[in-house]
């Protein structure tokens, strides 16, 4: 090797390690690599001082110069940097390096500086060192690296693979993974190999054959590549297959799965061979002539350059770019060409009652094709003072018209077929007439061709006809005829008709005038009236005890009351029996009982009568029972005077109105020997 000073190679050594721990090889290598540079023969930190010129080393070969390798105190190094004492490229062991817990080996640059690279004698950990804070910061961390630090001192595994859990595999950046299949096909390959994209579709390799998953990996859309193999009744839902999902052989035979039921899964076998919308989407363009055969000999062919229509008697049609030829075998055939015209022509056919008609030839009139003479007919009329020259003069907008089309008389759209070049518009009256006695009275809907569509309004008669006369109409005066009975609703009849609407079943106008003023729903404003709520009729008896017991219930349904109602409860009491006192009071529970924590609403007074009543007046300023919302008076109002007093004020009480509850009379009997029972419990 190049011959280099003793102070380069130090230098060398120093930069070595340095570099390749930032290079991030372990502590525990970069160690190795110093001990091995000093452990070499002869030794690199040689020593002039040495009879040999190398530094003494133990039995194990390791550098024992106490000059090159120097353990001292942190205080005294920093003192020798101070008076630039070190001797550059000299190592030095800082005996209590980091608080006294390391043994650091540092190495100096010069006289005044430090490397700041260090390695823990004990533990061959490597990092920088700053001997004047006295802060060892690790560059690689003795223990497991991380993958970045492993990756950079190596990407090769040599004969080691990487092995992933079910459930793990690469994730890169955009979130899409490579790992193994979510389920298994059951097929072999135990879930194989899946690419997972970022929003959960996964393309899975297994057993040799391609699946297209679902959103979750667990749903088969499609397999490809299944060899020759076709799926059977056990290729169902616990191995990822749905309605619809599509199996493919190596071959090109696909099924459809239409039932993916466990065991008894069905699948379709579909054709190969393509529709005819698939094959013109392919492409419509061909030169090969189509051909649509019954086998009987009816068919019909169309070739690029005619149509040929023929049935099994021999009578033909065949159609060209400039001609039109009808065939029959028993008498020849014709044909209609159009080689000679020059500009566009459409010929067409006139309207004509069912039959048979002739068209008939210029040869056929006579005088060699020329047309002497023309007669007055439909809508026009003809001065042959010239017969030479005929003048036709046309006559005025035509309406009157037949129809044969059966149609049976009532209200509603009707289709009739009519004459042509009429002058009907929509919206004008039309009259329809079988006979005097059936007719109907209509409008014109649309008028087109030969097809006249009206809408019938009224009519007279009735029946079903095939013979009818059309025309104009004016004002259908039955159709406001009728009669009626004074002071009763007029209405019109079926056949559009006058009549009146008997009193027996629907009011008079005297009674319709009874609601005249009213400014809102009739039926809104009778809701709104409170009804009372009352029973009336014994309830329990109370007999034989002398505690507070229920005696009469009465149901308040729900929002029958609401805030800003003054309702009053009313109540009377009969008793038999001694001389006793009894007390009335009233409750408000959800309940039809005392049962649960029911409100007490009020109280009377004792008294010994054989007929008792109680009353009490309550304001509602809140519905819902929130917040004490009802206010009930603390006495009842003396019937005779209609006057009552308290010193207490109204109680205040979380009765809810909004929903369903029960009004309840309890007795509290003074002696057990009376007995006594509500016969009336009423809300106001």
């Amino acid at each position: 090797m190049a011959q280099k000073n003793r102070a380069n190679m130090l230098t060398d050594i120093v930069t070595n390690i340095f570099n390749n721990i930032i290079n991030y090889i372990t502590g525990q290598n970069a160690q190795d690599r110093f001990v091995n540079l000093l452990d070499s023969t002869p030794n690199i930190l040689s020593d002039a001082n040495q009879a040999s010129g190398y530094p003494a080393t133990d039995i194990n070969n390791e550098i024992v110069s106490t000059y090159y390798n120097e353990n001292d105190s942190r205080a005294n190094i920093i003192t020798m940097m101070g008076l630039g004492e070190l001797v550059g490229s000299k190592f030095y062991q800082v005996n209590d390096a980091d608080g006294g817990t390391r043994t650091l080996q540092v190495c100096a640059e010069n006289a005044l500086i430090l490397h700041n690279f260090a390695i823990d004698v004990q533990t061959g950990e490597t990092g920088d060192y700053d001997i004047n804070t006295d802060v060892f910061t690790p560059i690689v961390v003795s223990g497991t690296p991380t993958l970045s630090q492993v990756l950079t001192a190596g990407n090769t595994s040599g004969l080691n693979d990487i092995e992933f859990d079910a459930t793990q595999g690469l994730l890169f950046a955009n979130t899409s993974r490579l790992r193994e299949g979510t389920i298994d096909a059951g097929l072999g390959g135990t879930k194989g190999i899946a690419q997972i994209c970022a929003v959960g579709y996964e393309l899975k390799w297994e057993a040799g054959r391609l699946y297209v998953m679902d959103g979750n990996g667990t749903g088969i859309r499609q397999s490809l590549y299944n060899f020759s193999t076709a799926p059977t009744v056990n290729d169902d839902t616990t191995k990822g297959y749905t309605g619809g999902s599509i199996w493919t052989l190596d071959d090109g035979n696909t099924y459809t799965c239409v039932n993916p039921a466990i065991g008894a899964a069905v699948w379709i076998q579909q054709s190969s061979v393509p529709t005819l919308q698939q094959v013109t989407d392919a492409g419509f363009t061909t030169t090969n002539g189509i051909k649509v055969d019954d086998g009987v000999g009816n068919y019909v062919q169309v070739n690029y350059s005619n149509i040929l229509m023929e049935d099994s008697s021999g009578n033909s049609l065949s159609v060209y770019p400039d001609s039109i030829t009808i065939q029959n075998p028993s008498f020849g055939a014709g044909t209609i060409k159009a080689t000679t015209l020059a500009n566009n022509v459409f010929f067409e056919l006139p309207n004509k009652a069912a039959g048979t008609e002739t068209f008939a030839m210029v040869s056929d009139i006579t005088g060699g094709g020329t047309v002497t003479s023309v007669n007055s007919g439909t809508n026009i009329s003809v001065d042959n003072t010239d017969p030479a020259n005929p003048i036709i003069n046309s006559l005025a907008d035509r309406y009157s018209t037949t129809s044969v089309t059966s149609n049976t008389i009532s209200n509603g759209s009707k289709t009739f077929t009519v004459d042509a070049d009429l002058a009907y518009i929509p919206l004008q009256e039309v009259l329809i007439v079988y006979n005097p006695s059936n007719h109907m009275h209509a409008t014109v809907t649309s008028y087109s061709g030969t097809t006249l569509v009206v809408n019938v309004k009224s009519h007279t008669g009735s029946g079903t006809y095939t013979s009818w006369v059309l025309n104009l109409d004016g004002v259908p005066v039955d159709a406001i005829t009728g009669v009626g009975t004074a002071n009763e609703i007029s209405y019109f009849t079926a056949g559009q008709v006058i009549a009146s609407l008997a009193v027996a079943t629907y009011p008079s106008l005297t009674e319709l005038a009874y609601v005249k003023g009213v400014t809102s729903a009739i039926q809104t404003q009778l809701n709104a009236i409170k009804k009372p709520i009352s029973s009336v009729g014994n309830g329990t008896a109370v007999t034989g005890v002398i505690v507070n017991t229920y005696s009469k219930g009465l149901l308040i349904p729900a929002n029958s009351r609401v805030a800003g109602d003054v309702p009053q409860i009313d109540c009377q009491v009969a008793k038999t029996g001694t001389a006793g006192n009894l007390q009335l009071r009233f409750y408000w529970n959800t309940t039809n009982d005392l049962s649960g924590s029911p409100i007490l609403i009020g109280t009377s007074a004792n008294g010994a009568a054989n007929w008792s009543a109680m009353s009490r007046l309550m304001c509602i300023e809140v519905a819902a029972g929130t917040g004490n919302g009802t206010k009930v008076a603390p006495t009842t109002v003396v019937l005779a005077t209609g006057w009552g007093t308290a010193t207490a004020a109204p109680n205040a009480l979380a009765i809810d109105w909004t929903a369903n509850g029960y009004l309840i009379c309890a007795i509290l009997n003074s002696n057990v020997g009376d007995s006594s029972v509500c016969h009336m419990l009423k809300l106001l």
